[in-house]
């Protein structure tokens, strides 16, 4: 398996010599962060599963795992300015510990909340966003939760 990484963290692999933009997934089980990624294309449809990064030359490997670590960055949120509900999806406009950001979820995915009052959003490029303790905003995504 071939893969390239844009310099927006955008992954591509080679297929039937097309360089196709796709996402990785981690499948379960996840006590083996190294094995079993679902490639996926931009729909979400499975092209193929990889069963373990080992098997990847030292090249790919390498640019795998700066994909996956890029990935499982997570945005603290620490306000909400605003979200509204257009054509099937949820747009958020917030304050991050990185500064400003707007993202979208779509309608049927709501975000999780924790027994520790932990909320996770996660969005649909599977960028992941976290609040704990607002700042503003309560009452805007009261409604969502």
């Amino acid at each position: 398996m071939e893969f390239k990484l844009a310099k927006d963290h955008k992954l591509f692999w080679l297929k039937n010599k097309s360089w196709l933009e796709v996402e990785l997934k981690a499948c379960f089980p996840t006590s083996h962060p190294d094995k079993y990624f679902s490639i996926r294309d931009d729909q979400g449809q499975e092209l193929a599963l990889l069963e373990d990064l080992n098997i990847l030359d030292d090249q790919n490997k390498q640019i795998v795992e700066s994909y996956l670590s890029f990935k499982s960055f997570v945005f603290e949120v620490i306000g909400i300015y605003e979200i509204e509900e257009d054509y099937g999806l949820r747009h958020f406009e917030v304050k991050t510990n990185k500064g400003d950001r707007s993202f979208q979820m779509a309608l049927e995915i709501w975000p999780q909340v924790f027994e520790d009052g932990t909320i996770v959003f996660e969005d649909l490029h599977g960028e992941q966003y976290q609040a704990k303790n607002l700042e503003f905003g309560h009452k805007t995504l009261e409604a969502y939760l």
